[in-house]
Protein backbone atom coordinates (compact mmCIF):
# COMPACT_ATOMS: atom_id res chain seq x y z
CA UNK A 1 0.00 0.00 0.00
CA UNK A 2 1.33 3.43 -0.86
CA UNK A 3 2.18 5.58 2.14
CA UNK A 4 0.14 8.74 2.48
CA UNK A 5 1.73 12.05 3.37
CA UNK A 6 3.84 14.81 1.94
CA UNK A 7 6.97 13.79 0.11
CA UNK A 8 10.30 15.05 1.44
CA UNK A 9 10.79 17.05 -1.74
CA UNK A 10 7.57 19.02 -1.23
CA UNK A 11 8.32 19.45 2.48
CA UNK A 12 11.72 20.89 1.64
CA UNK A 13 10.11 23.15 -0.96
CA UNK A 14 7.60 24.46 1.59
CA UNK A 15 10.32 25.07 4.14
CA UNK A 16 12.36 26.93 1.53
CA UNK A 17 9.40 29.18 0.68
CA UNK A 18 8.78 29.92 4.36
CA UNK A 19 12.45 30.72 4.89
CA UNK A 20 12.44 32.95 1.81
CA UNK A 21 9.31 34.78 3.02
CA UNK A 22 10.86 35.31 6.44
CA UNK A 23 14.08 36.58 4.86
CA UNK A 24 12.23 38.96 2.53
CA UNK A 25 9.88 40.26 5.23
CA UNK A 26 10.37 43.98 5.98
CA UNK A 27 12.21 44.73 9.24
CA UNK A 28 10.17 45.88 12.21
CA UNK A 29 11.80 49.31 12.00
CA UNK A 30 9.87 49.96 8.77
CA UNK A 31 6.59 49.04 10.46
CA UNK A 32 7.43 51.32 13.39
CA UNK A 33 8.38 54.26 11.16
CA UNK A 34 5.26 53.85 8.99
CA UNK A 35 3.00 53.60 12.06
CA UNK A 36 4.58 56.73 13.55
CA UNK A 37 3.71 58.68 10.41
CA UNK A 38 0.11 57.48 10.63
CA UNK A 39 0.01 58.32 14.34
CA UNK A 40 1.02 61.87 13.46
CA UNK A 41 -1.16 62.43 10.39
CA UNK A 42 -4.10 60.20 11.51
CA UNK A 43 -4.97 59.76 7.81
CA UNK A 44 -2.74 59.54 4.74
CA UNK A 45 -3.65 59.58 1.03
CA UNK A 46 -2.98 56.23 -0.61
CA UNK A 47 -0.52 57.76 -3.09
CA UNK A 48 1.44 59.40 -0.24
CA UNK A 49 1.46 56.08 1.60
CA UNK A 50 2.91 54.37 -1.48
CA UNK A 51 5.65 57.00 -1.70
CA UNK A 52 6.47 56.68 2.01
CA UNK A 53 6.43 52.91 1.70
CA UNK A 54 9.06 53.00 -1.08
CA UNK A 55 11.19 55.58 0.72
CA UNK A 56 11.33 53.53 3.92
CA UNK A 57 12.32 50.35 2.08
CA UNK A 58 15.05 52.26 0.25
CA UNK A 59 16.26 53.90 3.47
CA UNK A 60 16.57 50.54 5.23
CA UNK A 61 18.16 48.90 2.19
CA UNK A 62 15.41 46.31 1.74
CA UNK A 63 15.44 46.32 -2.04
CA UNK A 64 12.23 46.26 -4.04
CA UNK A 65 9.23 46.77 -1.72
CA UNK A 66 6.13 44.55 -1.87
CA UNK A 67 2.80 45.91 -3.02
CA UNK A 68 1.38 48.46 -0.58
CA UNK A 69 -1.75 46.33 -0.11
CA UNK A 70 0.40 43.43 1.12
CA UNK A 71 2.45 45.79 3.30
CA UNK A 72 -0.74 47.12 4.92
CA UNK A 73 -1.76 43.55 5.78
CA UNK A 74 1.67 42.92 7.29
CA UNK A 75 1.70 46.10 9.36
CA UNK A 76 -1.85 45.34 10.56
CA UNK A 77 -0.63 41.98 11.86
CA UNK A 78 2.33 43.74 13.50
CA UNK A 79 0.06 46.29 15.24
CA UNK A 80 -2.64 43.82 16.31
CA UNK A 81 -1.24 43.31 19.86
CA UNK A 82 -1.34 47.08 20.40
CA UNK A 83 -5.06 47.41 19.67
CA UNK A 84 -4.41 49.61 16.64
CA UNK A 85 -5.66 48.95 13.13
CA UNK A 86 -4.78 50.28 9.68
CA UNK A 87 -7.65 50.54 7.22
CA UNK A 88 -8.08 51.64 3.64
CA UNK A 89 -11.10 53.89 3.09
CA UNK A 90 -12.49 55.70 0.04
CA UNK A 91 -13.84 59.24 0.15
CA UNK A 92 -15.37 59.34 -3.33
CA UNK A 93 -15.58 56.30 -5.56
CA UNK A 94 -13.10 53.46 -5.59
CA UNK A 95 -10.18 55.10 -7.40
CA UNK A 96 -6.78 55.00 -5.74
CA UNK A 97 -6.65 58.81 -5.93
CA UNK A 98 -9.57 58.97 -3.48
CA UNK A 99 -8.28 56.28 -1.11
CA UNK A 100 -6.83 56.98 2.32
CA UNK A 101 -5.09 54.95 5.00
CA UNK A 102 -6.37 55.64 8.50
CA UNK A 103 -5.13 54.47 11.87
CA UNK A 104 -7.64 53.85 14.62
CA UNK A 105 -7.90 51.76 17.75
CA UNK A 106 -10.27 49.15 19.10
CA UNK A 107 -11.06 51.65 21.86
CA UNK A 108 -12.52 54.01 19.26
CA UNK A 109 -14.91 51.27 18.15
CA UNK A 110 -15.88 50.43 21.73
CA UNK A 111 -16.25 54.02 22.97
CA UNK A 112 -19.82 54.63 21.66
CA UNK A 113 -20.94 51.41 23.37
CA UNK A 114 -19.26 52.47 26.62
CA UNK A 115 -20.84 55.93 26.50
CA UNK A 116 -24.27 54.46 25.82
CA UNK A 117 -23.92 52.07 28.75
CA UNK A 118 -22.72 54.88 31.01
CA UNK A 119 -25.69 57.08 30.04
CA UNK A 120 -28.03 54.20 30.89
CA UNK A 121 -26.33 53.71 34.26
CA UNK A 122 -26.54 57.45 34.89
CA UNK A 123 -30.31 57.32 34.37
CA UNK A 124 -31.04 54.21 36.44
CA UNK A 125 -28.35 54.30 39.13
CA UNK A 126 -27.46 56.89 41.73
CA UNK A 127 -23.86 55.72 41.51
CA UNK A 128 -23.29 57.74 38.33
CA UNK A 129 -24.05 61.39 37.72
CA UNK A 130 -24.07 63.58 34.65
CA UNK A 131 -20.84 65.17 35.89
CA UNK A 132 -19.13 61.80 35.95
CA UNK A 133 -20.33 61.08 32.42
CA UNK A 134 -18.83 64.38 31.25
CA UNK A 135 -15.54 63.56 32.99
CA UNK A 136 -15.33 60.21 31.21
CA UNK A 137 -16.15 61.85 27.88
CA UNK A 138 -13.39 64.43 28.44
CA UNK A 139 -10.87 61.74 29.39
CA UNK A 140 -11.81 59.59 26.38
CA UNK A 141 -11.57 62.59 24.06
CA UNK A 142 -8.07 63.34 25.35
CA UNK A 143 -6.94 59.73 24.97
CA UNK A 144 -8.22 59.42 21.42
CA UNK A 145 -6.95 62.84 20.35
CA UNK A 146 -3.42 62.54 21.73
CA UNK A 147 -3.05 58.73 21.59
CA UNK A 148 -1.09 59.02 24.81
CA UNK A 149 -1.98 57.48 28.18
CA UNK A 150 -3.45 59.69 30.89
CA UNK A 151 -1.39 60.03 34.06
CA UNK A 152 -3.03 59.70 37.45
CA UNK A 153 -2.15 63.33 38.18
CA UNK A 154 -3.89 64.43 34.97
CA UNK A 155 -6.93 62.36 35.93
CA UNK A 156 -7.10 63.99 39.38
CA UNK A 157 -6.80 67.48 37.88
CA UNK A 158 -9.51 66.70 35.32
CA UNK A 159 -11.89 65.52 38.04
CA UNK A 160 -11.14 68.55 40.21
CA UNK A 161 -11.75 70.92 37.30
CA UNK A 162 -15.17 69.36 36.63
CA UNK A 163 -16.14 68.90 40.27
CA UNK A 164 -15.93 65.11 40.43
CA UNK A 165 -14.46 62.64 42.92
CA UNK A 166 -11.40 61.15 41.25
CA UNK A 167 -10.92 57.96 43.35
CA UNK A 168 -14.52 56.72 43.39
CA UNK A 169 -15.16 57.45 39.69
CA UNK A 170 -11.90 55.81 38.68
CA UNK A 171 -12.75 52.71 40.70
CA UNK A 172 -16.17 52.47 39.05
CA UNK A 173 -14.78 52.92 35.53
CA UNK A 174 -12.08 50.32 36.17
CA UNK A 175 -14.68 47.84 37.46
CA UNK A 176 -16.72 48.38 34.29
CA UNK A 177 -13.51 48.11 32.21
CA UNK A 178 -14.26 51.44 30.55
CA UNK A 179 -10.75 52.47 31.59
CA UNK A 180 -7.69 50.34 32.17
CA UNK A 181 -4.48 50.84 34.08
CA UNK A 182 -1.36 50.20 32.06
CA UNK A 183 2.29 50.34 32.97
CA UNK A 184 4.35 50.94 29.85
CA UNK A 185 7.67 51.55 31.59
CA UNK A 186 7.70 48.57 33.95
CA UNK A 187 7.80 50.98 36.91
CA UNK A 188 4.97 50.63 39.48
CA UNK A 189 5.08 54.40 40.09
CA UNK A 190 4.46 55.17 36.40
CA UNK A 191 0.89 53.88 36.00
CA UNK A 192 -1.21 55.30 33.18
CA UNK A 193 -4.91 55.26 32.31
CA UNK A 194 -5.96 54.06 28.86
CA UNK A 195 -9.18 53.11 27.08
CA UNK A 196 -7.72 49.86 25.82
CA UNK A 197 -4.54 48.43 24.33
CA UNK A 198 -2.28 51.15 22.99
CA UNK A 199 0.75 51.11 20.76
CA UNK A 200 3.32 50.90 23.49
CA UNK A 201 5.40 48.71 21.17
CA UNK A 202 5.64 51.56 18.69
CA UNK A 203 6.23 54.27 21.22
CA UNK A 204 8.63 52.17 23.28
CA UNK A 205 10.66 51.43 20.16
CA UNK A 206 10.78 55.11 19.40
CA UNK A 207 11.89 55.87 22.97
CA UNK A 208 14.59 53.24 22.69
CA UNK A 209 15.71 54.74 19.39
CA UNK A 210 15.75 58.20 20.96
CA UNK A 211 17.79 56.92 23.90
CA UNK A 212 20.19 55.17 21.55
CA UNK A 213 20.59 58.31 19.45
CA UNK A 214 21.10 60.38 22.62
CA UNK A 215 23.74 57.93 23.81
CA UNK A 216 25.48 58.07 20.44
CA UNK A 217 25.43 61.88 20.50
CA UNK A 218 26.99 61.87 23.97
CA UNK A 219 29.64 59.41 22.86
CA UNK A 220 30.45 61.52 19.80
CA UNK A 221 30.57 64.64 21.96
CA UNK A 222 32.89 62.95 24.45
CA UNK A 223 35.10 61.69 21.62
CA UNK A 224 35.21 65.16 20.08
CA UNK A 225 36.15 66.64 23.47
CA UNK A 226 38.88 64.01 23.88
CA UNK A 227 40.23 64.67 20.40
CA UNK A 228 40.22 68.41 21.08
CA UNK A 229 42.15 67.94 24.32
CA UNK A 230 44.66 65.65 22.62
CA UNK A 231 45.15 68.13 19.79
CA UNK A 232 45.58 70.95 22.30
CA UNK A 233 48.13 68.88 24.22
CA UNK A 234 50.06 68.14 21.02
CA UNK A 235 50.06 71.83 20.09
CA UNK A 236 51.32 72.79 23.56
CA UNK A 237 54.03 70.12 23.35
CA UNK A 238 55.10 71.36 19.93
CA UNK A 239 55.15 74.95 21.20
CA UNK A 240 57.27 74.00 24.20
CA UNK A 241 59.62 72.04 21.94
CA UNK A 242 60.04 75.02 19.60
CA UNK A 243 60.61 77.33 22.55
CA UNK A 244 63.23 74.96 23.94
CA UNK A 245 65.01 74.77 20.57
CA UNK A 246 64.99 78.55 20.20
CA UNK A 247 66.32 78.91 23.74
CA UNK A 248 69.15 76.48 22.93
CA UNK A 249 70.00 78.48 19.77
CA UNK A 250 70.13 81.74 21.73
CA UNK A 251 72.34 80.09 24.31
CA UNK A 252 74.71 78.86 21.60
CA UNK A 253 74.89 82.33 20.03
CA UNK A 254 75.62 83.89 23.43
CA UNK A 255 78.48 81.44 24.13
CA UNK A 256 79.93 82.04 20.67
Amino acid sequence: MARCGTSPRFQASGETEETSDARNAPPKEIFVAFAQHLLFFKAMPWEDAESLHKQLHAAFGCGRPPALRKFVDEISDFLRPTGLKVRKVFCDGSRSSTAFLILHSEAEEELPVSLSALRTLQRVSKKFSLTQLHIFQAAASYLLRTRQPLTLLQWIRLCQAKGGCAPSLLQSLLELQFLRVENAEGDPTQLRLVLGPWCYAVRTSRRKDDKQRSKQRKERSAQTHTNREERHAREESATRKRSSQEEKKRTCWTVT
